[in-house]
């Protein structure tokens, strides 16, 4: 929280939340009380809710630019620094049909991710950073779209 919590007020604003994608994408979920801030302890129920929940996660994943699929872009999931040091990136190459399954450096269990926020990076990417959450009631489900 302090990481993006520039003016120290104890809550994540819009601007704010700027600097962390993977939390603004799952902002309408995390803002219980819809008040367009997140809170320290609005996170901290997400991840409470995170212990019934499945530790991994199967995904879809496809790039688009206008709403034609993006052939040979390579997709980096990074998982955000505070929801633990041990976890690893996961990475593909789009298909033809913009859709990318995602793998840790050592190939296992490619499409397969541990729950939590990730910060999104698609090289030769204009759209800046993105970010999402992957959780088993995450806003879109198992199938995530990346738009270019």
């Amino acid at each position: 929280m302090t990481t993006y919590d520039a003016n120290k007020d104890g809550e994540l604003d819009a601007q704010e939340l700027e600097t962390c994608p993977a939390l603004a994408s799952a902002k309408k979920q995390l803002d219980i009380n819809q008040d367009g801030a997140l809170s320290a302890d609005e996170i901290k129920k997400r991840f409470e809710a995170y212990e019934s929940q499945s530790d991994y996660i199967a995904i879809s994943l496809r790039v688009v630019r206008n709403e034609q699929p993006v052939a040979n872009a390579t997709v980096t999931m990074t998982p955000e620094a505070f929801i633990g040091a041990d976890l690893q990136s996961y990475s593909g190459t789009t298909s033809d049909d913009g859709s990318v399954s995602v793998a840790p450096a050592n190939g296992a269990m490619p499409g397969i991710l541990p729950i939590g926020f990730y910060q999104v990076e698609i090289s030769g990417a204009t759209a800046g950073k993105q970010g999402c959450e992957i959780a088993d009631d995450a806003q879109h489900g198992n199938r995530l779209e990346f738009s270019l």
